[in-house]
C-alpha cells in the first residue's frame, strides 16, 4: 500500500533498497550492530544497521557485513520474481502502470473529505484526465466514498492489481 501512496503523491519515487521486496527493517542485537550512532544510542535507537542488511537474493543468501535478518529468507528475490502476488511483481506492475500516468506525474492534488481519519482521499488531475486515490491507514475495513478498502487497502482508479 506504501509503494502505491509514494507513487500517488507529488514527486520522484525513492525507494530504499529492499522496499520493493516489502523487507522489513532487520532487528539486530547489541553485539552485531556496526553502526556507532546505533552502538553510542542503544537501546533508544539501534541506528541505521537494520536497513543495511543484504538483500536476499535467494533462500542461501549469506550474512554480508552485517548479519542476515533471518525472518526476510522467505522474502528472497527467487521466490517473489515468479509469483505474480509478490510484493516485487505488485511493485513492478504499479511502477511501469504509473509511468503511463500523467496526471499522477504531473496533475495537481485535491484532498477529499472522507469523514474518516483513518482513510486518505485524494484526485489527482491533468486536463481531463482524474484519477481517485484512497488509502485505508487502519487495521479494519473502511467503507468511505462509495468504496470498500480492506486493512491496509487501497483504491485507485484506472489501476488494475494483478
Amino acid at each position: 500500500m506504501l509503494i502505491a501512496l509514494l507513487g500517488c503523491l507529488y514527486g520522484s519515487i525513492i525507494m530504499y533498497q529492499g522496499e520493493e521486496f516489502g523487507l522489513p527493517e532487520a532487528k539486530l542485537q547489541f553485539e552485531e550492530l556496526q553502526d556507532p550512532w546505533g552502538q553510542h544510542l542503544w537501546p533508544q535507537w539501534q541506528g541505521r544497521d537494520g536497513c543495511r542488511t543484504m538483500i536476499p537474493w535467494d533462500k542461501n543468501t549469506q550474512d554480508g557485513w552485517l548479519p542476515m535478518a533471518h525472518k526476510n529468507v522467505d522474502l528472497h528475490f527467487g521466490s517473489q520474481d515468479t509469483d505474480s502476488a509478490s510484493p516485487l511483481n505488485f511493485s513492478r506492475h504499479f511502477l511501469n502502470w504509473r509511468k503511463k500516468q500523467p496526471a499522477l506525474k504531473y496533475g495537481k492534488i485535491i484532498f477529499q473529505e472522507t469523514g474518516n481519519d483513518q482513510v486518505l482521499h485524494f484526485q489527482r488531475e491533468l486536463k481531463e484526465e482524474k484519477i481517485d486515490c484512497l488509502f485505508n491507514f487502519s487495521k479494519q475495513e473502511q467503507s468511505v466514498n462509495g468504496h470498500t478498502l480492506g486493512a491496509f487497502g487501497f483504491y485507485i482508479s484506472e489501476f488494475t492489481p494483478l
